[in-house]
């Protein structure tokens, strides 16, 4: 399998035009497994409830993770166990990791982090591809 992630982003140059400047990055990858979904998040999900990213059969680490926050507040994110950052409310996050997964410190795992109490049902979008 191969996948192609395209991200096109416009923004305001310094001293420049509203919406002026644009920039397009390309990461290009093959992958044997790859999962997606939603992570459904309940109303009155308490702050802290952790939400597991399913990896279903990649075992040798992901190649490329993409996270989309749908919800109203942060996501705490972390991977392997350890922090790595937060998501902000309908923020996303993109790891491209390579043509293969790294031999040192493979991503393996990756868990959501709600912030505070969940207001109404809302979801959280992945995409995890590897071998």
């Amino acid at each position: 399998m191969s996948e192609v992630l395209n991200v096109s982003m416009q923004y305001t140059p310094p001293g420049g035009a509203l919406n002026s400047g644009t920039m397009s990055l390309q990461k290009l990858s093959s992958s044997n497994a790859q999962n997606a979904g939603y992570l459904d998040v309940p109303d009155a999900t308490a702050a802290s409830t952790a939400f597991t990213v399913p990896f279903g059969s990649i075992g040798t680490g992901a190649k490329a993770l993409v996270v989309h926050n749908t919800l109203s507040n942060p996501l705490d994110v972390s991977i392997n166990g350890t922090l790595f950052g937060q998501i902000s409310a309908g923020g996303m996050i993109m790891i491209g990791v390579g043509d293969t997964a790294p031999t040192a410190n493979p991503v393996l795992s990756m868990t959501l982090t709600t912030t505070v109490l969940q207001s109404g049902l809302g979801q959280i979008a992945y995409y995890v591809f590897g071998d």
